[in-house]
């Protein structure tokens, strides 16, 4: 059992399952089953559900129903729903279904696709396309993706690079990060802002301390943005929150991102509770004894 965090309904309220669409918590997913289950007159974002690791049972379910609702409702919404497919890595059984229908689909996205390990996964990475597709590559946090970003170490796009999760990959930035060669630190602190591993937070921090910067720099520089969205940032989140004024979007990339989930233990304690008392009931009833 889950609960938001204080700080989230402190400063947040009326948050709606439209709300949670793209955050992959399962009590996110919960409430939003729940929503498409029980309320017919819901509007339903395809797109982001598309996007959401956690709810491609959902797509999928809906593709298996009705193709029709998700896909073809126009060229725009094919279009960006199938970007949000090739973004994700939970949708590699519908991505392998589509080449195997028609291996040239233009539905497949090359450019979201060459960031992730389905490339390798399903064997479609070509090194005809790596200068084309090199930007998206030095994301790819695969090993055989690293092997090739560390084969052209001189062709490293850092940017890109600093959204990559892979241990070799921050080694690399660790290594690199200050070398005055590369792009300035408040380009490198916005993409570090999107890295999903811990690892990358220290390197956010030590780049926040370095640059002597306030949250009002981030600000400035579209980090705060995306450290709403980063699971692993959430302490630097609520540490700041009071800092500025959030309104607007900012409230909604916040409730995308999981951490904003915690367990409730004093509701897990008294369902614990009535269930205790439920076994007691039964056991020492008397038509037992």
């Amino acid at each position: 059992m889950y609960k938001f965090r204080p700080f989230v309904t402190n400063n947040i309220k009326n948050i709606t399952a439209f709300d949670v669409f793209a955050n992959p918590h399962s009590a996110a997913i919960d409430i939003v089953e729940h929503e498409i289950l029980t309320n017919p007159l819901f509007e339903i974002d395809w797109v982001i559900l598309c996007y959401n690791p956690k709810a491609i049972h959902l797509v999928t379910r809906e593709l298996a129903k009705s193709p029709n609702n998700i896909m073809d409702v126009s060229p725009e919404m094919t279009y960006r729903c199938w970007r949000s497919l090739c973004s994700n890595n939970e949708a590699i059984d519908i991505i392998k279904k589509e080449l195997e229908r028609d291996k040239n689909s233009p539905n497949i996205n090359w450019v979201e696709l060459y960031k992730s390990p389905m490339l390798f996964i399903l064997g479609l990475y070509d090194d005809n396309y790596r200068i084309l597709y090199w930007s998206s590559l030095c994301m790819n946090p695969h090993p055989e993706a690293i092997n090739i970003i560390m084969k052209y170490p001189n062709e490293i796009y850092w940017p890109a690079l600093c959204r990559n999760s892979a241990p070799k990959a921050l080694d690399m930035l660790e290594e690199n990060l200050n070398d005055p060669d590369l792009h300035n630190r408040k380009t490198n602190l916005y993409w570090l802002s999107l890295n999903s591993s811990p690892r990358a937070v220290n390197i956010i921090e030590k780049l926040i301390t370095d640059m002597n910067s306030d949250i009002l720099e981030l600000i400035l520089c579209n980090v705060v943005y995306d450290l709403l969205l980063n699971p692993n940032c959430i302490h630097i989140i609520e540490k700041h929150w009071s800092d500025v004024e959030f309104v607007g979007n900012n409230e909604r990339h916040l409730l995308q991102n999981p951490s904003i989930f915690i367990y409730d233990y004093d509701n897990m304690k008294l369902k614990k509770q009535q269930i205790n008392q439920s076994v007691i009931e039964y056991v020492y009833h008397p038509d037992r004894l």
